[in-house]
């Protein structure tokens, strides 16, 4: 999976929504990613908005929080989809479970913001 971040990195591209249901692995063994639909390429000249889209489940913090604002740097944008893959591998390893408990829409973005005061993980 890091090999994923790796080239969406070296083409400047965000993903947005990397979740468990979009991959795929090959008869090689190799991880592949799917839907590319919500991506883009990071362009200086005119930056991203931020915007709560994607998965809600796998959303990082930012989205919630600046949606609406540029983002400052790839860097900044890139990190949404490294967030994401913890939170996918989060789910991998801890049979289908993510770090949130909550029930409902609100509550759901209420700990994704508050995730690092937080401290348990995926129980």
């Amino acid at each position: 999976m890091i090999d994923l971040l790796k080239i969406l990195s070296d083409k400047n591209i965000v993903h947005h929504d990397i979740k468990p249901a979009n991959l795929l692995i090959n008869a090689h063994g190799e991880i592949l990613l799917m839907d590319f639909d919500l991506s883009d390429r990071w362009n200086d000249l005119a930056p991203s908005l931020i915007l709560p889209i994607g998965t809600p489940r796998y959303f990082h913090p930012m989205k919630l929080t600046k949606k609406g604002e540029n983002y400052k740097s790839f860097q900044q944008a890139h990190n949404i989809d490294i967030w994401s893959i913890g939170i996918t591998c989060c789910f991998i390893l801890y049979n289908g479970k993510v770090p949130w408990k909550s029930k409902t829409r609100k509550e759901l973005f209420s700990e994704i913001i508050n995730y690092p005061t937080n401290p348990t993980l995926c129980k």
